[in-house]
């Protein structure tokens, strides 16, 4: 379950469920590998922050949530994102959808509930 929710008082709310298969946490870490003359490679990793992190999902919604997340997506550079591993700011990524089926990804900036 995911609960989407304008910073500001509104009435922009919504709540889905994700069908199937979805990807909790998809993110890459701060890394990089370069070739050296000697033949050799260099790597460096400088961690992983909530800001690398998207979340990608399926959800079954209605015209009335369709609506509000399209308000959400083109209307708020800011949202508060609720998951089953934490609260987050963040924002609608991308969003579309093929009938009732949502599409959505999510980019965090920053966990709230630490």
């Amino acid at each position: 379950m995911i609960f989407l929710s304008t910073i500001t008082a509104s009435t922009d709310t919504i709540i889905l469920h994700e069908q199937g298969e979805h990807s909790p946490i998809d993110s890459e870490a701060r890394a990089s590998k370069v070739k050296c003359l000697d033949g050799s490679t260099a790597h460096t990793h400088l961690g992983v922050s909530v800001g690398d992190e998207e979340l990608i999902f399926k959800a079954v919604v209605s015209s009335e949530e369709i609506a509000i997340l399209e308000r959400l997506h083109r209307n708020y550079a800011e949202i508060t994102i609720a998951t089953s591993t934490g609260v987050y700011s963040g924002y609608i990524f991308s969003l579309r959808w093929n009938g009732y089926l949502a599409n959505v990804t999510l980019r965090k900036k920053a966990r709230l509930d630490v």
